[in-house]
């Protein structure tokens, strides 16, 4: 099978002679100058299959470009109001406690206090084991929807 070589100079790619490797993919040729690439081929369907995967790879290639992403920013205010609801409606709004004391907000549910830390999302109740993981799975998923997804 004949195959090409592609050799690159600082500025565009260069298509080389076509020289004989076992393995090569039927490619007649495949030119790639700046930002555009010419791939050329005898069509029948196996060196379509061939040469659609070569356009697959360079297609993923152009993709993978590095990109700088903003840090995530969390609207800490917004999730403390959306939790003060979220609990409200799951047991009253009379059980939730307005007032953050230091990170941490206070719910009392059938006189039992349960403790959330705001910064690590940690629940705390040291009456009931049941109510602690009730609430810590709603802070958890209320988190995870609220915080922005990473592209």
């Amino acid at each position: 099978m004949i195959g090409r070589t592609v050799r690159r100079t600082p500025d565009r790619y260069i298509d080389c002679a076509p020289h004989a490797v076992p393995w090569a993919v039927p490619v007649n040729s495949c030119l790639v100058l700046s930002r555009f690439v010419v791939i050329e081929w005898v069509a029948n369907p196996v060196n379509d299959m061939y040469a659609d995967a070569v356009l697959a790879v360079v297609l993923k290639a152009d993709n993978d470009v590095p990109r700088t992403v903003a840090p995530l920013k969390v609207d800490k205010s917004h999730f403390n109001e959306c939790l003060m609801e979220l609990l409200g409606e799951m047991f009253s709004p009379s059980c939730v406690d307005r007032l953050i004391r230091g990170e941490k907000l206070r719910l009392v549910v059938d006189q039992k206090d349960v403790w959330i830390d705001l910064r690590s999302l940690d629940v705390q109740c040291e009456d009931d084991e049941v109510l602690q993981q009730m609430v810590s799975t709603a802070v958890t998923k209320l988190h995870s929807a609220i915080t922005p997804v990473k592209l």
